[in-house]
């Protein structure tokens, strides 16, 4: 066991370096600071009619092709009340929708603290990717930091973290660095996730009682699925749409930064 357990950490340790040095050969190893935090949806897969023959599947007796045929002929209202009856009354986000909801599928690149990754890293069905955290994302600081007027106090412990993660990694140990920084510091992840599981992440953590990075986060979720599927952004019900100062402020920088990176 001990034996195995060392063979796998030797190859996990081999893939490392190796996806460290071609990063560095194609030069992918250093970035452009972006403004501020950031959602993007980098892809959406599956369109309407496999929604729909998906839902109604179980409830069939054809195949997937006759039944994406059928659904395909139907005309708008029809549609609209097909997807209606499957999804059912949700009176609560508990009530989870019909499992047709993982044909579809989405991928996100998502910049947000650290704190806020953590949080949305705890989802298990979905996969989740993420950078090393460094301080090179910066950090956001709170305004409500800055109106208790401790906003240099704050800046001093976010340069003090980020000159120790320095000097761990100038003395060699740039696993531990990572331990040394602020859970304001930002990172960069992908969230790859399919439409059912995106439903339960945006209604779970746009909820009031969470903290304003994730809201933004999932609240901007919504509003880009919305966008390329607006049957899955209807389903999506329970949307705490409540917002406050902070999470209003997160999500204009959030949707400046989509702007500028469009062109």
């Amino acid at each position: 066991v001990a034996e195995r357990a060392q063979h796998v950490e030797r190859l996990l340790e081999a893939r490392g370096r190796a996806g460290e040095r071609w990063a560095r050969r194609l030069g992918l190893d250093t970035a452009e600071r972006p403004e501020g935090p950031a959602v993007t949806l980098l892809r959406a897969e599956g369109d309407e009619d496999e929604l729909l023959a998906a839902l109604l599947f179980e409830a069939g007796a054809t195949g997937e092709e006759q039944t994406r045929e059928a659904v395909g002929a139907l005309d708008a209202d029809t549609r609209a009340e097909l997807l209606s009856d499957l999804a059912g009354e949700r009176s609560n986000r508990r009530h989870r929708p019909g499992r047709g909801l993982e044909a579809l599928r989405y991928r996100f690149e998502i910049v947000a603290d650290y704190g806020a990754f953590r949080d949305l890293q705890r989802h298990r069905m979905l996969t989740v990717q993420w950078q090393p955290l460094t301080p090179d994302l910066g950090a956001d600081i709170p305004e409500q930091v800055e109106l208790a007027g401790c906003g240099e106090e704050y800046r001093r412990a976010l340069d003090i973290s980020a000159a120790e993660y320095g000097r761990l990694v100038d003395d060699g140990l740039p696993s531990a660095a990572p331990y040394a920084l602020c859970l304001g510091y930002r990172i960069r992840f992908v969230l790859d996730l399919n439409a059912r599981e995106a439903m339960q992440l945006i209604e779970l953590r746009s909820g009031r009682e969470g903290h304003p990075s994730y809201r933004a986060v999932a609240h901007e979720m919504h509003s880009q699925i919305s966008a390329v599927h607006p049957a899955v952004g209807a389903l999506t019900t329970h949307v705490d749409r409540d917002t406050e100062p902070r999470l209003e402020r997160i999500l204009a920088e959030i949707r400046s930064h989509a702007r500028i990176a469009a062109g």
